[in-house]
């Protein structure tokens, strides 16, 4: 959808398509409350309070409305992009997608489980013994699965604290920082 989004709004044909909208909310497939896993966000992060100002159907609506009925309700000119921002618990509109003030960060996977700024040296590899009758489970995270596996943020600690689970780990961070962009890993692995 962010990928689909950014390509509409930089090079849609006809016009029209550079008109699209996104919306980016802190619910999962399928719960559209303002608690999603072990996290309850606060009540105007729900989908039918947005911020307390609006809803997804309100804003459906006049989305359709503009564009299929003539509607001039100002939907055109409103910013192209509404996130929340976990942490914060907060809707803030954006101009684009991804958001020219990012800063690219990367990040290293060090022996031991540190996760740094600096990259590695010579340091010797992680590894662990994978075993297909012990799978590792899944808690949480971007599911469409059986409601016996909850999506959304979880306490991943019973999983970290598997033998064959490698788990990377920043030292406590100096101040807040929020992380909102397009994540990119890369991975080399044996």
């Amino acid at each position: 959808s962010l990928q689909s989004f950014a390509a509409l709004r930089g090079a849609g044909s006809p016009p029209a398509a550079r008109q699209s909208k996104l919306v980016m909310g802190p619910w999962s497939h399928v719960n559209y409350s303002n608690a999603v896993g072990d996290l309850d966000f606060g009540f105007r992060a729900q989908m039918a309070l947005m911020n307390l100002q609006s809803d997804l159907t309100g804003l459906t609506l006049r989305w359709f409305d503009h564009w299929l009925k003539g509607v001039e309700n100002g939907i055109a000119a409103e910013p192209p992009l509404r996130l929340f921002v976990m942490g914060a618990n907060s809707w803030r509109d954006e101009a684009e997608w991804p958001l020219a003030r990012a800063v690219n960060t990367p990040f290293y996977l060090r022996a031991g489980g540190a996760l740094s700024a600096e990259p590695p040296a010579a340091e010797p590899p992680d590894g662990f013994v994978y075993d297909p009758a012990d799978p590792t489970p899944t808690l949480g995270g971007n599911l469409l699965m059986h409601t016996l596996y909850n999506p959304g943020p979880r306490d991943q600690r019973p999983v970290e604290a598997r033998a064959d689970v490698l788990s990377y780990t920043t030292p406590p961070l100096e101040r807040d920082t929020e992380v909102t962009g397009p994540l990119l890993v890369k991975l080399w692995a044996t």
